[in-house]
């Protein structure tokens, strides 16, 4: 009961100003097709990098705006409306599954770790891998089909964004509490202390390693945790390649909308590992230069 609470508190107060207010406004885009214009603008480049059409770029810049999952709730409503296929949709996953710089600059960064500049590299780092991610999953084809967003009429469709965005919300907020309670259940039963400290077999600070086992399965608890050890370049490198991978969290958020597309968890999985991995030797590269 005390980790429902607890995880009710953190939704209503961290998660639901942030993310229901860009529930709406991607889907007030995407029903008016306000959004062609990032599709005519990112046409190009989308193609040469991902093989794929200017709606990715769409999906990309409200993905990096707003961060998880809006990514896949666009992906799997364009599948939806018959503007994009399954095929292009799992490939525009592997480039537009991301946090937001809100959060990663403003809450980690200023917030957590009291150095801007360390939320930049973070910053920098997990975006540089969701564009290089995309790239690994280039070669699949796909069925073309809509080259930009179709525009509804209907008259309503201000209440159609409130309604969609009610039920992804609800989803959210469903896995944030579960997950909690997880969480708890296993810090009880001393399962996240036997992974850490097998973590710490490995040279990791004892707080890095509990906070990366958090993180596995909700990354703000577990970057909370990293962000109170050591020094700040020993817990970027974790802290980004966290974020990119995004837990079990961000999966269960995403897989609610890509599922009833014909995603496979197991798919969506392979590209946040991939995207974690590119993150950790980013991150790695940068606090080496910089740090």
């Amino acid at each position: 009961m005390l980790a429902t609470i607890e995880a009710l508190k953190m939704f209503i107060t961290k998660v639901f100003p942030t993310m229901f207010p860009f529930f709406i406004i991607t889907r007030i885009l995407t029903i008016l097709g306000l959004g062609n214009m990032f599709v005519k603008l990112l046409k190009r480049p989308i193609k040469l990098l991902y093989d794929c059409s200017g709606i990715g770029g769409y999906v990309f810049v409200l993905s990096i705006l707003s961060g998880y999952p809006i990514g896949a709730k666009l992906v799997a409503d364009f599948v939806k409306n018959g503007t994009i296929s399954q095929d292009e949709a799992k490939k525009i996953i592997s480039f537009t599954s991301t946090s937001g710089p809100l959060f990663i600059i403003g809450t980690i960064g200023v917030n957590l770790l009291g150095d801007y500049n360390a939320g930049v590299v973070i910053l920098v780092s997990h975006f540089l891998s969701a564009i290089l991610n995309g790239i690994l999953y280039r070669g699949q084809t796909y069925a073309r089909l809509g080259v930009s967003l179709p525009i509804n009429e209907n008259a309503d469709f201000f209440n159609d964004a409130i309604t969609s965005s009610i039920q992804a919300i609800l989803q959210v907020a469903s896995s944030i509490v579960f997950l909690n309670v997880l969480i708890v259940a296993l810090n009880d039963l001393n399962v996240i202390d036997i992974f850490a400290n097998t973590l710490s077999i490995l040279g990791l600070d004892k707080g890095v390693s509990k906070g990366i086992s958090i993180g596995l399965i909700e990354i703000t608890k577990g970057i909370y945790d990293i962000a109170s050890s050591n020094k700040i370049k020993d817990i970027i490198v974790p802290i980004s390649t966290i974020i990119s991978f995004g837990g079990i969290s961000v999966m269960v958020q995403s897989m609610s909308f890509l599922r009833t597309i014909g995603i496979s968890t197991k798919y969506y999985l392979l590209t946040k590992t991939s995207q974690a991995i590119i993150s950790y030797v980013l991150s790695t590269l940068l606090v080496l230069i910089l740090y």
